[in-house]
């Protein structure tokens, strides 16, 4: 059942950050890459309505995540979808360079990650360390690299809950 704030047509401005080093030393180098991950993100995103979407691309240094957070921030980003860096490799920083930035983290989220992606993982999702809460009045939230998790989330996990989320932290309770 849809919220009643999404009737009113509100729509925020986007930011879909892919954090990848791989991808990051090709970009700095000027040399071709693919994000399928991000490219999908941006369709789902765009399928749900969402018009003004902002893309960038960071490696894996927690300066590099939070210095473009608070970019698409000053951007006027409202919602910041971070793809990327939530393993448990030593390059995996986006966990703790959110954890750091948030005021309000969202606890469920890892756990509803968790039961949405256990029945196509299985225990690997154990190794993957998701994150999600404001940044402000800004929603933060990340997820794995990988395309089906991407999906997972947006499709899944989340569905229909960003602008709810949006909503009852600026305005309260309807």
């Amino acid at each position: 059942m849809p919220h009643e704030e999404a009737n009113i047509g509100y729509t925020p401005k986007v930011g879909v950050v892919t954090i990848s080093e791989s991808r990051y030393i090709k970009y700095m180098r000027n040399l071709q890459y693919s994000d399928p991950s991000g490219d999908l993100a941006e369709r789902i995103l765009r399928n749900a309505g969402f018009k003004d979407i902002v893309r960038e691309l960071v490696g894996d240094k927690d300066w590099l995540i939070i210095n473009t957070v608070k970019k698409l921030v000053r951007r006027g980003c409202e919602l910041i979808f971070l793809i990327g860096g939530t393993g448990v490799s030593k390059g995996d920083v986006t966990k703790d360079a959110l954890e750091c930035m948030l005021d309000k983290k969202l606890d469920l989220y890892p756990v509803a990650y968790t039961l949405e992606s256990y029945g196509d993982v299985g225990s690997r999702v154990l190794s993957s360390r998701p994150v999600a809460g404001f940044y402000g009045d800004i929603l933060v939230i990340s997820m794995p690299g990988n395309p089906d998790a991407v999906e997972t989330v947006l499709k899944n996990v989340l569905k229909n809950e960003y602008i709810h989320l949006l909503w009852l932290n600026k305005f309260g309770r309807i």
